[in-house]
């Protein structure tokens, strides 16, 4: 088989297509995303949902795990609020057992004192 290519027989340039050719799109030729087929419109407004969803569940998550801290915060100053009370009572109850105590020892020394007092005068 001979192929031989002489002057009359020129091979066809692309620009010899017949216009009523049927050529598949070239890269160019991409859909607008208005012209976009259904699927791919419910594919994105399914994708948008999950995204919608996920956060809302996320900021629920968030909101619960906000309140959980409110709350043992809360538990928190509770238990501070108690302790400064104990304090105060505890600090009162040491005030009132050194003012004891410290009567006491004046009356004690008061004593040793008369005591020596008088035998000295004896």
């Amino acid at each position: 088989m001979d192929l031989d290519l002489s002057d009359d027989e020129t091979p066809l340039a692309a620009t010899d297509i017949p216009s009523s050719s049927t050529a598949p799109p070239t890269a160019t030729d991409v859909p607008s995303t208005s012209t976009a087929p259904p699927i791919a419109v419910d594919l994105a407004a399914a994708s948008t949902s999950k995204i919608a969803d996920a956060i809302t569940a996320l900021f629920t998550h968030m909101n619960v795990i906000h309140m959980d801290l409110v709350e043992h915060i809360g538990l928190v100053h509770e238990r501070v609020d108690l302790i400064v009370e104990r304090q105060a009572h505890d600090i009162v109850y040491i005030h009132d057992t050194l003012s004891v105590l410290s009567r006491r020892h004046t009356e004690f020394i008061t004593e040793v004192n008369d005591f020596i007092n008088s035998i000295s005068h004896k």
